[in-house]
Order: structure tokens, then sequence, then C-alpha cells
């Protein structure tokens, strides 16, 4: 999406460019005739609202830009959070939220409403209720 008001920018862009340079040598063409004087003052006119137009649109491109890449960063920040909870069950077979707590920096309420999600997805099995819980793959939980 970027890319096509990025297309579209520059198009109006060279547009207006070119309407600049005409509109320059009409003035120069018609300098004594005063009907065609304030159809070039009117054409002036559109040319401004045209180059305001670009500049804002460039504005908002360069915004929405902006605004995808912090979108990128809490979406792969939000990944890696689910990711190390997995590794972490991986790597020590099992985890408390405590343990979440301990090893991501993520608060009490944080760590166990996702290892609730994970649980609830199927992705983790939880052992036992409250703080004591323990929560493990479900192959180790289909092995005991």
């Amino acid at each position: 999406m970027y890319n096509d008001i990025e297309l579209v920018c520059n198009t109006l862009g060279q547009i207006l460019k070119i309407i600049s340079h005409q509109h320059t040598a009409f003035v120069r063409k018609y300098a004594e005739n005063s009907e065609a004087q304030r159809q070039l003052g009117e054409i002036g006119e559109i040319l401004s609202r045209g180059v305001e137009l670009l500049l804002r649109s460039r504005e908002q491109s360069a915004r929405l830009e902006e605004v995808e890449q912090v979108a990128e960063t809490i979406a792969s920040e939000y990944s890696d959070c689910w990711n190390s909870l997995l590794e972490l069950v991986q790597k020590f077979g099992s985890i408390s939220t405590a343990d979440a707590m301990e090893k991501t920096g993520m608060s009490r309420s944080t760590a166990s409403r996702r290892l609730a999600k994970l649980v609830g997805e199927g992705t983790l099995v939880a052992k036992g209720k409250g703080r004591g819980a323990r929560y493990i793959l479900p192959d180790t939980a289909r092995d005991n």
C-alpha cells in the first residue's frame, strides 16, 4: 500500500512540474492579455492546491510507513513473547507462572493470561491449579 501511495505522489509531482513549466511559459506569452492573465491566475491557484495536496500526501505516506514499521515491531515482539514461553517449556520441561515472570520480565497477570491462552489453544497443558500450576507440552502430558 505504501508503494502505491508513493507512486501516486511521484506521478502527481511530475504532473505538477509539467503544469508549472507550462504556466510560466503562458504567463510570459500572454502578459498583455487580461483575460488570459485571469485564467492563468486560476490555473496558478489550482497548481498551488495541487502542490499542497502533494505535500500532504507525502506527509501521510511517511506517517503510514512509520505506522507500518511500528506494527511490524509490535508483531515481532508479540511473537517473540509467545515463542519465549514455548522455548522455556521446551528447555525446562515445564514452567510455572513465576518462572515465566522471572525469565521474561512479564507481570504476573500477563504471564498468567498468556499461559492460559496457550492452554486454551492446546499448545500447552496445565498440570495443577493456582500458583502451583505447571505448564507442559501436550506430548509430555500424554507420556505421563
